[in-house]
């Protein structure tokens, strides 16, 4: 079974030999759980900031799946070896939710109805499967009444098996054919270029 930094090792490989650049990458333990939070911000080779489309990728590593890993399942641990064992009828799931989160910018509120339909056939296009991101805006309306976009992105999950090392390859291969397909769209223009 991986651990969490074989995880972390894993992704940031595939990430990287998918044509990727890690920028970000963050760590975090939820003190009470103690669930561990890994968080990294992808770009595609060469391009340069500012990174209007990034993509930012995560993942949960339960507390129990850390126990798994530091102490297997030696039930000598919890209880006298002559003692009715339970422990033994409930396996950990070994399975870990990595988001892959297609975070851009958006100028102005007006662009997000033609934007959105832009990136729904972006996607359509460069995915091959039925788990076809989810496209969100965070919007608000000003006390001035003007509409302003605070967050736009496109998510979904991929379920990574951790029993043994996974192959995320076509995972990454899928995250850069659509952040170059975005960046390439003409929605995302460097500073100083025209906006389509």
């Amino acid at each position: 079974m991986l651990r969490y930094e074989d995880l972390c090792d894993v992704l940031f490989d595939a990430a990287e030999a998918a044509g990727l650049e890690i920028r970000r990458v963050e760590h975090h333990v939820e003190t009470q759980t103690m669930d561990r939070h890994c968080l990294f911000v992808c770009v595609p080779e060469g391009d340069e900031p500012p990174h209007r489309v990034r993509a930012e990728i995560s993942f949960t590593w339960d507390s129990v799946l850390t126990a798994e890993t530091v102490y297997g399942g030696s039930c000598g641990l919890y209880h006298a070896e002559e003692d009715d064992c339970t422990h033994k009828e409930g396996q950990p799931d070994l399975t870990v939710d990595v988001e892959i989160r297609y975070v851009f910018d958006v100028p102005s509120a007006e662009q997000v109805p033609p934007l959105a339909n832009s990136i729904k056939q972006i996607l359509f296009e460069h995915i091959e499967h039925d788990n076809i991101p989810e496209v969100k805006f965070v919007i608000s309306v000003l006390p001035d009444g003007r509409v302003a976009v605070h967050e736009a992105y496109a998510v979904y999950v991929w379920q990574v098996d951790c029993s043994e090392e996974p192959d995320v390859e076509p995972m990454f291969a899928e995250v850069h054919r659509i952040m170059e397909a975005l960046i390439g769209s003409g929605y995302f223009p460097k500073s100083g270029e025209m906006l389509l």
